[in-house]
């Protein structure tokens, strides 16, 4: 599972025993690898299509600005993280994407999640509560000053938003199909803990 544009991140310890490796990705150079991005994508939006983007060259596209090979589209959005779940090195699993920087019009500055794919075969493990934790580390390790972290999740994708909410995620506004969710900075520091930075550890996941 080599691939161009992947940089070792975390190894977690999943509940079933399992061994993520998450890497963070920096291009899509690698055909195989956007390929894979591709249908882990459309497979994981199976019945919630009208959150997503539903042709492989329209994922493409979005999975290129979402690593930032594409422009932004007038939003102030710097510090793009990718990162990438493999299960015990092989299979790709998961994805989660956002800026660590971004300007939003009621909350100011923040962190901002873009993205958050979980194969189905393999919920219920653990793995979206990791990978909202490690995209929150990876946004103060490229700039660690205080403050708040934010997303839209679909108003009817009620597992989404439980998770988001046990994380410490609340509720601030809604926006036609979509339900605008903030992590208060204190929050943030009881999350991921007061070593906010990234890089390689190994880790279990809790919950």
């Amino acid at each position: 599972m080599i691939s161009l544009g992947l940089r070792k991140w975390r190894e977690v310890t999943l509940r079933t025993r399992e061994t993520l490796k998450i890497f963070s990705l920096t291009s899509l150079e690698d055909k195989g690898i956007l390929r894979d991005l591709v249908n882990l994508y459309l497979t994981s939006y199976e019945g919630l299509e009208r959150y997503a983007y539903d042709h492989p060259r329209s994922v493409e596209e979005y999975l290129r600005w979402l690593i930032g090979e594409r422009g932004s589209s007038g939003y102030f959005r710097k510090g793009h993280v990718f990162l990438v779940g493999f299960l015990d090195n092989k299979e790709l699993v998961s994805f989660v994407a956002g800026d660590s920087l971004w300007r939003d019009k009621e909350l100011g500055e923040v962190g901002n999640f873009h993205e958050l794919v979980v194969s189905p075969s393999h919920r219920r493990k653990g793995i979206a509560k990791v990978m909202v934790i490690e995209l929150i580390r990876a946004f103060f390790s490229y700039d660690p000053h205080p403050r708040d972290v934010m997303l839209w999740v679909g108003v009817d994708n009620y597992p989404a938003m439980e998770l988001y909410k046990k994380l410490g995620f609340e509720e601030v506004g809604v926006k036609g199909i979509w339900r605008k969710m903030r992590l208060p900075w204190s929050k943030v520091r009881e999350l991921v803990g007061r070593n906010l930075g990234g890089g390689v550890r190994n880790g279990r996941a809790q919950g």
